[in-house]
């Protein structure tokens, strides 16, 4: 049981996702969901018909129809409803595949009302590449001038749904994207959702992809030798605990440059040749020490002043 935060009779509903839905009621009630139904929130339909029938083809666009032979149009996910002409009362039911093309059904008559305008086709084709720690995704589109961005999807052999990666629109003109979080061992799946100019949203074949397991590394620093800056590079095939500490040729610690969680793939950073205290370290040669859970990778380096 959910709680709607409404008394009107409740006539229809439609989810375009697991987590985002509408609900449409009497009185010109129309609930938002964007939590899976946790929570909803009403939108104001600004008139007081009985409404009985929504449907969305995407997160933002949609229909709803109502008994009087309402007939509301959204393109921005219900933040405002348009007005559209019915074609005739009593307003049963909504299919629609994008802006353009919906069909409705009525009460009156089993009259059934069919708006079906040309629209282009766009579709893309989409291809996974694995790189250095990460998947580089790109894609051939059609129907460029149709196209107003694009969202790319993932998922993994362990869940069912795809999670959208990118948090801002892709630009149209854009035809790439790198999956940074991807992990060692894992078939990932990929699917680019291409957004239309109309804000309907056509999806491409899926593309997969597989990133080997990585190698704990602890790369030589460079430049070597060095004055007074130089960069240290190591990579990790798991997000663990790391330290990386700089020594004397005696043993003796310097400097810990880290010593905090990293996560998987590669990282660097730099030593300035100076000591905890912020003196500036004499020259010489030094080690530097990349610790993990159980094992531990030096190298030398020389500072020359």
């Amino acid at each position: 049981r959910q709680t709607t935060g409404t008394t009107q009779p409740l006539n229809g509903v439609d989810f375009v996702d697991a987590m985002n839905g509408t609900v449409v009621g009497s009185e010109g009630t129309i609930l938002r969901t964007t939590n899976g139904g946790d929570t909803w929130t009403p939108q104001p339909s600004g008139i007081t018909d009985k409404l009985v029938g929504v449907s969305f083809s995407s997160e933002d666009v949609g229909f709803i129809v109502g008994w009087g032979g309402t007939i509301l149009k959204t393109i921005d996910g219900g933040t405002n409803w348009t007005p559209q002409q019915s074609p005739t009362g009593a307003l049963a039911d909504v299919q629609t595949f994008n802006r353009h093309n919906l069909t409705i059904v009525g009460r009156a008559w089993n009259i059934v009302a069919r708006r079906d305008e040309t629209v282009p086709a766009v579709s893309a084709a989409l291809s996974a590449a694995v790189i250095e720690y990460g998947v580089q995704l790109e894609w051939i589109t059609s129907g460029d001038d149709f196209i107003q961005g694009f969202h790319v999807y993932r998922r993994s052999g362990s869940i069912t749904g795809y999670s959208r990666l990118n948090h801002e629109l892709i630009p149209g003109t854009t035809h790439s994207f790198t999956d940074r979080t991807a992990q060692p061992g894992i078939k990932y799946e990929f699917i680019l959702g291409i957004v239309k100019q109309d804000g309907s949203e056509v999806r491409s074949d899926v593309a997969t992809a597989i990133l080997p397991v990585a190698v704990l590394e602890l790369h030589q620093n460079y430049p070597n030798p060095f004055n007074p800056v130089t960069t240290i590079r190591f990579s990790l095939p798991e997000t663990q605990q790391v330290s990386v500490k700089i020594f004397d040729i005696s043993g003796r610690l310097v400097r810990t440059l880290v010593n905090k969680p990293k996560s998987y793939g590669a990282h660097e950073i730099t030593w300035d040749g100076r000591d905890s205290a912020g003196n500036p370290a004499a020259s010489g040669i030094y080690l530097y020490r990349l610790k993990t859970n159980g094992r531990q990778i030096t190298r030398k380096m020389v500072l020359l002043r």
